[in-house]
């Protein structure tokens, strides 16, 4: 996230805005890096369900990171991707018709600085297409669970969970995962 801040500041266009959702060690790193600039904000741990839609877009550019629950939880809420070309990202974005694919840093400030609003017809299709994706990605049977020690819940499928969640687990019928 640091090395996106980096990478893009100064170089987008001042209507694009890119919300870092997450914890972890580089916080701080990231917070410095933003510093008072009004593109760039640091949101901490979120609860997807109250929180993704507010937002056009989930973007994830990792170098290291394999299939991020970030990308899935964006395409079970309909949001296109933005990716770079690292195998776990391409196992759900599929270039221009789940999101957009980035090679390289150049690439992706072009893409960002391209953005379809969300009342674009090429938005609409991609929205369409990320939800139709997820809905046939090993059949979506997803569960709403609390992991211990965990601030929020998350989302995922019964078989990842087995022995891992504590009693009460929320099932979702797919209606339920269709709507969000």
């Amino acid at each position: 996230q640091v090395e996106i801040v980096r990478q893009t500041k100064g170089k987008i266009k001042e209507n694009v805005q890119i919300y870092f959702a997450g914890v972890g060690d580089d916080e701080l790193a990231l917070k410095n890096v933003i510093g008072n600039s009004s593109q760039y904000h640091y949101l901490g741990q979120i609860s997807i369900f109250d929180e993704l839609q507010k937002y056009d877009y989930v973007f994830l550019f990792s170098e290291k990171e394999g299939l991020g629950l970030s990308l899935i939880e964006g395409l079970m809420f309909g949001k296109p991707l933005i990716t770079n070309d690292i195998p776990g990202a391409l196992d759900v974005n599929v270039k221009n018709e789940t999101g957009f694919v980035c090679e390289s840093y150049d690439m992706l400030i072009n893409c960002l600085n391209s953005l379809p609003s969300r009342e674009a017809p090429e938005y609409d299709k991609m929205s369409k297409n990320a939800h139709e994706f997820i809905k046939s990605f090993e059949k979506c049977k997803l569960n709403a669970y609390h992991i211990k020690g965990e601030k929020y819940n998350t989302i995922g499928w019964g078989h990842y969970l087995q022995g891992k969640h504590e009693q009460g687990i929320k099932k979702i019928t797919q209606a339920r995962a269709d709507e969000l």
